[in-house]
């Protein structure tokens, strides 16, 4: 059997072989005696001297747009609600996503004695808005995120606009980058605005 279709860098995706090679941090021909952990240091190493549309194109050869986006939302900055974040498209359409989810932190919260003004089920741990009205917690996320799904659905509300504090309330950081953002956006005449070039990117920028 030849030896050289057993080691670690037949495993990897051709396209970090190729950026492992382009960018000189495994020497031709050696790169199957390297370590499974050398080999990703090494790939860590040609993603970090690459240039930021390169990083974007090699990602997005070996990972689906979802993929991608999931991990970007994973990123500890983006995690800090307190830091200003522009969410890419597909960011976007991922935190819509996950805010339809059920929340395993709701499932433990302790109950209190109230009932949601949207499903109107007793004995929920409910929340109290500034216009007295109160939300359970699935239900709160779930107007929230109807809010944010477009432009036409800004901004999220009860009686009256939901404000960032009350966004912030579901500990979803996504949902308050979006809520920014989105806020951002729709404050600038459609002509006016100006977006990323990058068609994976499509993001706001604003000016």
């Amino acid at each position: 059997m030849d030896d050289r279709h057993n080691g670690p860098l037949d495993r990897v995706h051709p396209y970090l072989i190729e950026l492992l090679f382009h960018q000189g941090v495994v020497p031709d021909g050696n790169g199957n005696e390297l370590s499974e952990d050398v080999l990703a240091d090494a790939i860590g190493l040609a993603l970090s001297l690459s240039e930021v549309d390169d990083q974007f194109f090699f990602m997005s050869r070996i990972m689906t747009e979802q993929e991608v986006a999931v991990q970007g939302l994973q990123h500890p900055d983006v995690q800090n609600m307190d830091l200003h974040i522009p969410l890419t498209a597909a960011e976007r359409v991922e935190v819509l996503r996950q805010a339809a989810e059920p929340d395993a932190e709701d499932e433990r919260a302790p109950r209190n004695v109230g009932t949601c003004i949207i499903c109107l089920e007793p004995g929920q741990l409910t929340v109290p808005m500034p216009c007295n009205c109160a939300f359970c917690f699935p239900c709160l996320r779930e107007a929230i995120r109807v809010g944010l799904r477009s432009e036409q659905d800004f901004p999220p509300q009860c009686c009256s606009p939901f404000l960032e504090p009350t966004i912030r309330l579901v500990n979803r950081p996504g949902l308050v980058h979006l809520f920014r953002q989105l806020g951002a956006e729709v404050a600038v005449p459609a002509a006016d605005r100006l977006y990323c070039y990058r068609g994976e990117c499509a993001t706001f920028i604003p000016r």
